[in-house]
C-alpha cells in the first residue's frame, strides 16, 4: 500500500484506438508539454488511481495492475480521481487497477497496438516507480539558489527545451516533480521536503545531475576512450573517424550530452558539423554510461556514411570519405572565351561600361527604387485595418451568430437521400452552438461522415441572424449621400376573399381604390389596406436640404423611391455584419476535390454550381449568388490570395479549413493570418475540419476553440490484412517485400512504436474541480482567469464556461500554477538558436561575414546577449521559432528509394495480383442489392506507379482485362475522366480507381469496397544548405493508413490489404511533419513580406514554426534575388512586389520577367512549367523506349525535348483537333492530359504577367486551350456539312450535315458525338486511311528548334542558378562536380552516357541519392557564356569574378569586366521593368532601352545579324533625356 502509481498515455496510440468519449470514460487527463506526469499520489492516504465510468468493479493482481497502468503509453498522464471513503485502503487500491486492466484488456482483444504496448512497455513504469526523493541531506548546504540559476543558465544556453513542475502534499511533506525536456529525451527529478520551495529545488537538483555535457572535442575524446576501455570496441571506429576529419570539423559544434530520465538507465548523443552537414548520432535507453556513449558513436558513424552517400554496407574507410569531402569542396574554372564576336563585344563595351553612362543610371534607379517603395508603403497601409463605416466588431463587443435547427421536414431543397443518413446529422446542432459565440470550431471525425459536405450546408441552413452584445454603440442617424439606412415599407394586403376575384364587382372595387388614394385617406383607413411595415437596407441618393425626405435606392432589387419621410420611415441601418447573410468559404487541398464537393452539395439541393453553391480554383471558378447566403468550396491557395487583397476578409464570416490534418504549408500560413483577423473581427467564424486531426495542436494555438466530435469510425466493419497474412502467401512476390521490409526496419532502427508527442483531454468534472481550487488558493491564477475571461468569454465566471473552455486555460498556465518565471524562461530565446541564425546568414553574405569577423575577434565564447546584440547592429530580427508544439519528425524512408524502378516492380506486382485475385468477390452480389458492385480502390505514390499499373490491367495478355474497369485520379488526369471515379462500372464489370493521396480524404468514392493500400507516399523535401527540392518516396504515416483504410466500409463491410506488415505500421510516425518544415520558405516569406510583416516573427507564430536554417537560406534566396532588402522588418522591392503576384517560387517568377524582357514570355512560361517532371510517360517498364523517344526531341537538354515537343503538341492540337494530338501524344510517348493541363497552366501564367502590366494583351490572342477547342467543333461542324451523304464519320449522321454546321453552342451532347466520332479516324487496324508514318512525318521533324533557344536555356538557368555541374572527362557516365559534391548524370537522361567535348557545363533541375550515389535530373548542356551571364546566385566580383563559391571565371581583364556589366544590366532592367509597371515615366522610358538592348544581346548571343536600326537607336539614346 505505500507503492506509488501514475499511468501513462501515447498519443498515437490513444488517438488511433480510443474515440474521445472512451478516453473521457478511462480516466480525467492533464496534460503538459512534451512528456507529462502526474502527481505521484502515496496509497497510505489515498487511492493510486480509479478509472470513471466502469461498469462493475473487480479484483485484480499487482501485476495486472502495473501493467495496465503502464499500458497507457508515454506522453500524457492521467489524474487520480478519489473512490467512496468507506472502503478499505487496500480494497480500493485494488478495484482501481482492476478497472485499468479489464478495460485495457477489452481494447487489446482488437487493437494490436495496445497489445504490443502491454508487452514491452512495462519496464519503463519500473523504473518510474523505483525512484526515490531527493531530501535535503543528498545535497550540500545551500544548493537551492545555485540549482536555481544552474536551471536558467541551461534553458537560456538550449541545453534544457522546458520544464515542469507537479506537487501533491502528504503529512507534513511535499513532494515535487520536475520534468526536464532535452533534445534527446526527459529528465525526471523527485524531491521531497517540508517546504515547498525547498522540495523544488531538491528535485531540479537531482534532475539537473541527471545530465552530463561535453563541450570540447577533448572531453569527447576522452569519454569515446572510457567507453572504449569499457570494452565498447566500436568507440575507436568514431575515433578513427574524427582524427580522419579534423580538418572538416567545426570543433566549436562538436558535443556530446548523456542523461538518465529516471537515475538508472543511460542515453547519450553524440553531434558535430562537418562542412555545414550536422551529423548527429543518438542511443536507446542502456544500462551504463559507456555502453550509451558507444551506442552514439555508432550511429554517429551511421549518420555519417548516409550523409556522404556511403552504401551501408561499404568497407569503413574514414580516410578516404575525408578526401571525398574535401574534393566535393574543389574550386573550379568556367574558361570564358567566346562571348560574341570582337566587333559585338566593342558593341557592347561602348554601351555599357562607360563610367559616367553608369554612374547617372545608377542614380536614376536609385531615385526609382525610392519612388516605388513609397507606393508600396501606402499601398500595404490602405490595407491595415478595415473601412471604419463597415463596424466590424471587435473588443468587448460581442457578435452572437442566431440559429435555429432547421426540421428535417421543412429541408424541401435537400434530398431525401441525404438527410438524416450521414453521422455528420447527430452534431447538427452543436455545430451551431458552437459557433454561437466561439469563433473557432474544431471538428474532428472519421472518413465518410459527411464533414466536408454537410456541416457548411447546416451552417447556411441554420443561420437565423447576427445580434450584437457587451458594449455596443448606439446608432446615429446619418443623412448623407451615399450613407446606408434602413425605410419602412408596408406591403399592400387585399381583404381575405377577394384576392384574385374578377367580374364587375373587382373592377367596381379598384376604381373606389384609386379614387380614394388620389383623394388621400386618412392613416387609419390607410391601416385598413396596408399591413405591418418591415425594414429595408437602403442606399440614399438625395436628402432634400431640411433633411426631412430622401431619395434612395434599395439594395433588395434596387428599386428606388423619392421624397421618403425621414421622421417616420427612416432609422439607423445596423453595421455591415450584422447585415450580412451567410457567406461560407469552405478550403480543400486540392482542385478536385473543391470542384467536386462543389458538384456534390449542388446536386443534394436540387442545383448547379452558380446559385447558393459555388467553387474558385487556379483559371477555373463559378461564383456563388444568392441572397439569403453562398457555399464557396476553393483550393487553400484561393483563401490565401483573398487574405492578401482582402486582408480583413471584408465580405466573409465563415471560413472552414478542411483537412486541416495534411498541414501543408498554404494551410497553416491560413491560420496565421486567421489568428491575426479574428482578434479584429469577432464576426468572423473559423471551423478546422480533419479525419485524424490532432486536436491539443490547434486548441492551444487558437485560445477558445470549441471541439465538436463527429462519430468516429466506418459505417461497416473494415477487415485489415497485412503483408504476413495467409491471403498474401499465394503471391510470389511477397515474401520477396517482407524480407525487404524486415532489413530495413533493422537498418533503420524501426522495431519500436512510432514517435509521437502530447495529447490533452480531461473529463468535464475533474477539470472544473481542478479550475475552482486553483482560483481559491493562488490570487495569481485567480487574477490570471479574470483577465483571460474578459479577452474570451466576456468576464463570464468559471462555472458558466464550457470544458473545453477551461481546459484551454489550463494548458495556458500550467498544472502547477503561473510561475513568476515562466513567462520570462519561455521568452527566452536559446543560445543554439541564435548561434544558428547568425552562422548561416554570415555563411550567404560576404559583408555579414566580415561584420562579423570583426564583432567577435578576442572572444571565445559567445552569449545570448552577444549574438542579439550583433543582430540588432546589423538590423536584423532574431527568429524564435523554437517554440514548435511538437518535435520535428522526418519520415520513414522506403527502402526501395535508391532504385525506384527495379524495386517498385515487386509492390507493383503484388498490387495487381490483389487486384485480379479479389475483384470477383464483388462481382458475387444479389440482382436486388441496391449498392451493386462497388469498386476497388488502389493507393499508389504517384504517377508513375498509377500509369505502370492501369497499363498492366488493361493489357491484352491479361485474362482478367475484360473484367476491369480501370479509372486513373490524379491532377495529370483530364476533369471529366477524374469524374468517372464516381460513376458505376458496367454490368460485369469492376471498377478499379487508382490514385494518390488525393483520394484519402479529399475526393469519397463512395461504392469502394476494396482499398489495397501500397503504403507509399511522394513527399517534398527541401535541403536548405543545398537548396535543393526533392519529391521522395516514403512510407506513408499511420494518419494516412487510418484515412485510407476509411475509405472501405461505406456501404457495406470491406477489406483494406496493406501491401506492408503490421509490425511495419506500428513503427511509423503518427503523421507527417508540417510542409513548413520541409520546404523551400522563400515564397512563404516573399508573401509574408508583401503584407507588411517580418517573416523571422510572423512565421515563428506557426504552429509548429520553421527551422531556422531554412528561415535564414529563404532570406539570404531573396535578398540575392533582390526580391527584398533585407533587415528589421524586411522591406519589399519593386522586383519583389511584382513576383508575389504569381503562383510561382520567388526565382522561377524573376526567370519569367526575364524572359518578358527578351521578347519570349511564351515559350519561358512553358519551360518554367515543364519544370523537372516534362511531357513524356513515366512508364517504368518501357523506360528506354521512352528515353528514345525523347532523343528524337533534342539530344542535349532534357528540359528542351519536353518544350519542343509540348510546343508541337500545341500547334496539332490547334490546327488538327483533340483526337490527332492523342493519337500523336501516343505515338511519342507524350502524357496527353499533362500537355493539356500545362497548355492551361501556362495561359493563366501569362495571363497573370499581363496582369501586373509587363505584358500586353495582344500578345495573348490565340494562347487559350479552352478557344481552340471551341474552334476544333465549329470546324467540325464545317467539315460534317461537306461530307459525303450517307456516311457516318466526322459529320455526324446521314442528312444532318447542314444542322451541324449551324451549332453555335457547344453542348456536352455535341462534344461527346464529336469524341466518338473522331476518335475512329485514328484507330490502329486495317481501317486506317492514313498510316501513322505518313501523318506523323508531316507534323513532326527530329530535333526541330523553337525560338531562341539558347536564350531559353540561359534563362532557365537563371530560375535554379546554382544548380551547375561541370563534367572534366568526355564521357557523360562520369561524375560530375557540383555545388553539393560529386553527383552522376541520372539514367533517365537524354545525355547519359553520351560522349562530349571536355570540359562541359551543365544545368540541373533535381538532385537526390539513388542505388547510394547523388544523382542529377533534368540535365541541360550550357554553354560557358550561358553560365557566366545567368548562373550563380551569388556572384563575387570585387577581386576576382566568382560564382557561388565555387566557379571561378578565367578569362581576359577586359572580358570579364563585359561579363560584369553584362549581368548589371540584367539585375537593372528587371527593376526597371518592375517599376514601370507602375506607370513611372522614367522607368518607361529606361524599358524602352532595356528591350532594345536585350535585343541586341539575343541576336549576339545566338549569333544572328545584329538589327541596325535598334543599334542606332542605342547608340543615340543619353541618359540626360530622362
Amino acid at each position: 500500500s505505500s507503492r506509488r502509481w501514475i499511468a501513462w498515455l501515447d498519443l498515437q496510440y490513444f488517438n488511433m484506438v480510443l474515440s474521445i468519449g472512451e478516453i473521457a470514460q478511462m480516466a480525467p487527463i492533464a496534460s503538459t508539454q512534451h512528456v507529462g506526469h502526474a502527481a505521484r499520489f502515496p496509497t497510505a492516504r489515498r487511492p493510486t488511481m480509479a478509472v470513471a465510468a466502469a461498469p462493475e468493479i473487480q479484483r485484480s493482481s499487482k501485476a495486472e495492475r502495473s501493467r495496465g497502468a503502464a499500458a497507457l503509453g508515454l506522453g500524457l498522464c492521467t489524474m487520480l480521481t478519489r473512490t467512496s471513503r468507506r472502503k478499505s485502503k487496500m480494497a480500493r487500491h485494488e478495484a482501481a487497477g482492476g478497472v485499468v486492466a479489464n478495460r485495457l484488456e477489452q481494447i487489446a482483444t482488437t487493437n494490436p497496438f495496445l497489445e504490443r504496448f502491454l508487452q514491452n512497455n512495462v519496464s519503463v513504469m519500473d523504473q518510474y516507480l523505483a525512484m526515490e526523493a531527493g531530501r535535503a541531506g543528498d545535497f550540500e548546504e545551500g544548493v537551492g539558489k545555485k540549482v536555481t540559476n544552474r536551471l536558467k543558465r541551461n534553458m537560456k544556453q538550449g541545453h534544457v527545451l522546458n520544464r515542469s513542475f507537479s506537487h501533491f502534499v502528504e503529512g507534513a511533506d511535499t513532494h515535487m516533480i520536475v520534468t526536464l525536456n532535452t533534445d534527446i529525451g526527459m529528465i525526471v527529478g523527485y524531491g521531497a521536503d517540508e517546504a515547498v520551495q525547498t522540495s523544488r529545488e531538491l528535485a531540479v537538483a537531482q534532475a539537473l545531475g541527471r545530465l552530463e555535457m561535453f563541450h570540447q572535442l577533448s572531453e569527447v575524446s576522452e569519454a569515446l576512450s572510457k567507453a572504449k576501455e569499457a570494452g565498447h570496441e566500436h568507440c575507436e571506429q568514431v575515433e578513427e573517424t574524427f582524427e580522419a576529419f579534423s580538418d572538416s570539423i567545426d570543433k566549436s559544434s562538436c558535443r556530446m550530452k548523456i542523461i538518465q530520465p529516471f537515475g538508472t538507465t543511460y542515453k547519450a548523443m553524440l553531434q558535430c558539423n562537418l562542412k555545414g552537414m550536422l551529423i548527429q548520432g543518438r542511443s536507446a535507453d542502456c544500462e551504463t554510461k559507456e555502453e550509451a556513449i558507444a551506442a552514439a558513436g555508432e550511429d554517429f558513424v551511421r549518420k555519417l556514411r548516409s550523409s556522404l552517400g556511403v552504401n551501408a554496407d561499404a568497407d569503413f574507410a574514414p580516410a578516404a570519405w575525408a578526401e571525398s569531402l574535401k574534393a566535393q569542396a574543389s574550386q573550379e574554372d568556367l574558361d570564358l572565351t567566346w562571348f560574341g564576336s570582337e566587333e559585338d563585344q566593342e558593341i557592347l563595351r561602348d554601351l555599357l561600361c562607360k563610367a559616367e553612362d553608369r554612374k547617372a543610371m545608377e542614380k536614376a534607379l536609385e531615385s526609382a527604387r525610392a519612388r516605388q517603395g513609397k507606393r508600396l508603403r501606402m499601398l500595404e497601409s490602405m490595407n491595415d485595418e478595415p473601412d471604419e463605416e463597415l463596424g466590424m466588431p471587435s473588443g468587448k463587443q460581442v457578435a452572437r451568430r442566431v440559429y435555429e435547427v432547421t426540421p428535417l421536414e421543412e429541408e424541401e431543397w435537400r434530398r431525401d437521400e441525404v438527410k438524416g443518413k450521414l453521422p455528420a446529422e447527430k452534431i447538427r446542432k452543436d455545430i451551431s452552438e458552437a459557433l454561437e459565440l466561439h469563433q473557432c470550431v474544431i471538428v474532428s471525425g472519421g472518413t465518410g461522415s459527411g464533414k466536408s459536405t454537410q456541416i457548411p450546408q447546416y451552417i447556411l441552413d441554420d443561420f437565423r441572424e447576427w445580434k450584437a452584445e457587451g458594449e455596443v454603440p448606439e446608432l446615429e442617424l446619418k443623412l448623407e449621400v451615399g450613407g446606408t439606412v434602413e425605410v419602412s415599407y408596408a406591403e399592400e394586403i387585399k381583404p381575405e376573399g377577394e384576392e384574385g376575384e374578377e367580374g364587375e364587382e373587382g373592377a367596381e372595387e379598384k376604381q373606389e381604390e384609386e379614387k380614394a388614394e388620389e383623394e388621400g385617406e386618412e392613416e387609419e383607413e390607410r391601416e385598413k389596406v396596408y399591413g405591418p411595415p418591415e425594414w429595408y437596407t437602403c442606399e440614399i441618393l438625395e436628402v432634400n436640404e431640411d433633411g426631412t425626405q430622401i431619395g434612395v435606392k434599395y439594395h433588395e432589387g434596387e428599386d428606388e423611391e423619392w421624397e421618403v419621410d425621414v421622421a417616420e420611415r427612416v432609422r439607423p441601418a445596423p453595421p455591415y455584419w450584422m447585415r450580412q447573410k451567410p457567406s461560407i468559404l469552405v478550403t480543400q487541398p486540392r482542385r478536385l476535390a473543391a470542384t467536386a464537393l462543389a458538384e456534390r452539395v449542388s446536386y443534394e439541393r436540387f442545383a448547379e454550381p452558380g446559385g447558393e453553391i459555388g467553387y474558385a480554383v487556379r483559371g477555373d471558378s463559378v461564383r456563388a449568388n444568392c441572397d439569403t447566403g453562398t457555399i464557396t468550396y476553393c483550393t487553400t491557395g484561393v483563401l490565401l490570395k483573398r487574405l492578401i487583397s482582402n486582408p480583413m476578409l471584408i465580405g466573409l464570416n465563415v471560413v472552414i479549413l478542411d483537412e486541416v490534418h495534411d498541414r501543408g504549408l498554404m494551410t497553416d500560413f491560413a491560420l496565421i493570418l486567421l489568428k491575426g483577423v479574428m482578434e479584429k473581427r469577432n464576426d468572423l467564424r473559423v471551423v478546422l475540419m480533419s479525419a485524424t486531426l490532432d486536436v491539443t495542436t490547434f486548441v492551444n494555438y487558437l485560445p477558445g476553440a470549441k471541439v465538436v466530435e463527429v462519430p468516429s469510425g466506418t459505417r461497416f466493419p473494415v477487415e485489415e490484412i497485412h503483408l504476413e497474412d495467409e491471403f498474401f502467401e499465394s503471391i510470389n512476390q511477397s515474401k520477396r517485400l517482407l524480407a525487404q521490409e524486415a532489413e530495413n526496419r533493422k537498418q533503420e532502427g524501426l522495431d519500436r512504436e512510432g514517435k509521437e508527442h502530447d495529447f490533452a483531454l480531461a473529463s468535464e468534472e475533474e477539470v472544473r474541480q481542478k479550475v475552482a481550487s486553483l482560483l481559491e488558493a493562488d490570487e495569481d491564477i485567480s487574477a490570471l482567469w479574470t483577465s483571460h475571461s474578459e479577452k474570451f468569454y466576456s468576464g463570464r465566471a468559471p462555472d458558466d464556461v464550457d470544458a473545453d473552455d477551461l481546459r484551454f486555460f489550463l494548458t495556458k498556465m500550467g498544472d502547477a500554477g503561473k510561475e513568476d518565471d515562466e513567462e520570462e524562461a519561455s521568452d527566452q530565446i536559446s543560445l543554439e538558436m541564435l548561434k544558428a541564425q547568425v552562422t548561416e546568414m554570415t555563411s550567404y553574405s560576404d559583408v555579414l561575414q566580415v561584420a562579423w569577423k570583426a564583432f567577435s575577434e578576442g572572444k571565445d565564447e559567445f552569449t545570448n546577449k552577444d549574438y542579439l546584440d550583433f543582430l540588432e547592429q546589423q538590423n536584423f530580427t532574431p527568429f524564435q521559432g523554437g517554440r514548435a508544439s511538437w518535435e520535428m519528425i522526418e519520415s520513414v524512408p522506403w527502402w526501395g528509394a535508391e532504385n525506384p524502378r527495379n524495386n517498385m516492380r515487386p509492390i507493383l506486382d503484388v498490387a495487381e495480383a490483389t487486384i485480379c485475385s479479389v475483384y470477383s468477390e464483388l462481382l458475387e452480389v444479389q440482382e436486388d442489392d441496391e449498392v451493386g458492385v462497388g469498386s476497388i480502390l488502389v493507393f499508389l505514390p504517384g504517377w508513375a506507379e498509377i500509369s505502370e499499373l492501369a497499363n498492366r490491367l488493361e493489357a491484352q495478355t491479361n485474362e482478367h482485362a475484360e473484367k476491369l474497369w480501370v479509372v486513373k485520379v490524379h491532377s495529370s488526369v483530364d476533369k471529366e475522366e477524374q469524374k468517372q471515379a464516381f460513376e458505376p462500372a458496367d454490368e460485369g464489370k469492376v471498377k478499379v480507381v487508382l490514385s494518390t493521396t488525393i483520394a484519402e480524404s479529399s475526393v469519397t468514392i463512395n461504392d469502394a469496397r476494396i482499398v489495397i493500400d501500397t503504403g507509399l507516399i511522394r513527399e517534398a523535401t527541401y535541403d536548405a544548405q543545398q537548396r535543393l527540392s526533392a519529391m521522395d518516396t516514403v512510407w506513408a504515416c499511420q494518419s494516412n493508413a487510418v484515412q485510407r483504410k476509411g475509405r472501405a466500409g461505406r456501404v457495406r463491410s470491406g477489406k483494406v490489404y496493406r501491401l506492408y506488415s503490421r509490425e511495419l505500421f506500428k513503427a511509423l510516425p503518427w503523421r507527417p511533419a508540417p510542409e513548413m518544415q520541409r520546404c523551400n520558405l522563400a515564397g512563404t516569406c516573399l508573401q509574408t513580406i508583401s503584407l507588411g510583416r517580418d517573416p523571422r516573427v510572423f512565421l515563428a507564430m506557426a504552429p509548429d514554426p520553421p527551422q531556422v536554417q531554412a528561415m535564414e537560406a529563404a532570406m539570404a534566396e531573396l535578398t540575392a534575388i533582390d526580391a527584398i532588402e533585407d533587415g528589421a522588418p524586411p522591406l519589399m522591392t519593386p522586383l519583389g512586389s511584382m513576383i508575389s503576384r504569381f503562383p510561382l517560387q520567388p526565382m522561377y517568377g524573376r526567370a519569367l520577367v526575364l524572359g518578358t524582357l527578351f521578347d519570349i514570355p511564351e515559350t519561358t512560361a512553358a519551360l518554367i512549367l515543364l519544370g523537372d517532371r516534362g511531357v513524356f510517360s513515366a512508364s517504368i517498364e518501357r523506360a528506354n523506349d521512352v528515353l528514345e523517344k525523347k532523343k528524337s526531341f533534342c539530344t542535349y537538354s532534357d528540359g528542351l525535348a519536353s518544350l519542343r515537343a509540348f510546343m508541337e503538341f500545341e500547334k496539332i492540337y490547334r490546327e488538327r483537333g483533340w483526337a490527332t494530338a492523342e493519337r500523336w501524344c501516343e505515338h511519342f510517348m507524350v502524357n496527353y492530359y499533362r500537355c493539356v493541363q500545362l497548355s492551361k497552366q501556362k495561359y493563366q501564367l501569362l495571363l497573370d504577367v499581363q496582369r501586373s502590366g509587363i505584358l500586353d494583351a495582344a500578345e495573348l490572342e490565340g494562347m487559350d486551350p479552352n478557344q481552340w477547342f471551341a474552334e476544333n467543333m465549329e470546324n467540325w461542324g464545317e467539315e460534317g456539312e461537306e461530307g459525303e451523304e450517307g456516311e457516318e464519320g466526322e459529320g455526324g449522321e446521314e442528312g444532318e450535315g447542314e444542322e451541324a454546321s449551324e451549332e453555335v453552342e457547344v453542348s456536352e451532347e455535341v462534344v461527346e458525338s464529336f469524341q466518338e466520332s473522331s476518335g475512329g479516324m485514328f484507330e490502329a487496324g486495317e481501317d486506317a486511311q492514313v498510316s501513322d508514318e505518313e501523318w506523323i512525318a508531316e507534323v513532326h521533324k527530329d530535333n526541330e528548334e523553337v525560338p531562341n533557344e539558347a536564350l531559353l536555356i540561359g534563362i532557365f538557368t537563371s530560375a535554379d542558378p546554382q544548380n551547375l555541374a561541370k563534367l572534366s572527362g568526355s564521357n557523360t557516365s562520369e561524375m560530375l562536380a557540383t555545388s553539393a559534391g560529386q553527383a552522376a548524370m541520372a539514367s533517365r537522361s537524354v545525355n547519359a552516357r553520351e560522349t562530349v567535348e571536355a570540359p562541359s557545363w551543365w544545368h540541373y533541375c533535381d538532385q537526390r541519392m539513388i542505388t547510394g550515389r547523388s544523382q542529377i535530373s533534368a540535365v541541360s548542356q550550357l554553354q560557358p557564356w550561358q553560365v557566366a551571364v545567368f548562373g550563380g546566385l551569388r556572384a563575387r566580383e570585387e577581386e576576382d569574378f566568382q560564382l557561388d563559391g565555387w566557379i571561378n571565371l578565367k578569362s581576359t581583364p577586359e572580358l570579364t569586366g563585359l561579363v560584369k556589366a553584362v549581368r548589371k544590366e540584367v539585375m537593372d532592367a528587371i527593376t526597371w521593368l518592375a517599376i514601370a509597371a507602375y506607370s513611372d515615366k522614367i522607368a518607361t522610358g529606361m524599358v524602352a532601352r532595356s528591350k532594345g538592348l536585350f535585343g541586341l544581346l539575343g541576336q549576339i548571343f545566338m549569333k544572328e545579324e545584329v538589327d541596325q536600326e535598334n543599334l542606332d537607336f542605342l547608340k543615340s539614346w543619353k541618359v540626360h533625356e530622362l
